[in-house]
């Protein structure tokens, strides 16, 4: 059993690229924050209107220990594209360096904004600060780039075309498989 958490701010391609990588290497895909969304019924903006972003977390955190224990606990593969304050939580972290591969995608922060302003998608990824969003996304970056750092076993820039990335992230996956634990 193979868990491959991607993590990464908004827009850096954990959904796409994930989907990409879980078809070539014949695993199964699990979207946390679509996951999280069915379980409560609500999109991740008025997951975070009604319980605010503590509780926002706290929900995040119940649902990727849901799916790494269940996968965990069974003979199946999975890419799992996690949200992008994943790593907040620094149990989250532990969770995922534990039973996983984590892999970083991180493209440059204007990628990222070019990506938001071509597919927004407000009610899976609403603002976290208000601002304007390159702002936004420099201020998260510096904030999280630590968190993302102390979470990965590999960083690959996810500004290049898919295809490209997974190989990339394949080649990494490849290379360092059994030894990242």
């Amino acid at each position: 059993m193979s868990i491959i958490y991607l993590v990464g701010g908004r827009a850096s391609g954990k959904t796409t690229i994930g989907l990409e990588l879980a078809k070539r290497l014949r695993f199964s895909f699990v979207d946390l924050d679509h996951l999280l969304c069915e379980d409560m019924g609500m999109s991740v903006a008025e997951i975070v209107e009604a319980c605010g972003w503590d509780g926002f977390r706290e929900h995040e955190s119940r649902i990727l220990a849901m799916v790494t224990t269940s996968y965990g606990n069974e003979e199946q593969n999975v890419v799992l594209a996690c949200g992008g304050g994943i790593v907040e939580r620094s149990a989250n972290i532990d969770l995922m360096r534990g039973h996983g591969s984590v892999i970083w995608l991180a493209p440059d922060v204007a990628v990222q904004a070019a990506r938001l302003g071509a597919n927004p998608l407000s009610a899976q990824r609403p603002s976290l600060t208000g601002r304007d969003i390159l702002a936004e996304l420099a201020e998260i970056m510096e904030r999280r780039a630590p968190m993302y750092g102390k979470a990965a076993h590999a960083r690959v820039d996810s500004a290049a075309p898919v295809e490209a990335v997974c190989d990339e992230i394949m080649r990494v996956y490849d290379k360092n498989r059994g030894n990242w634990h």
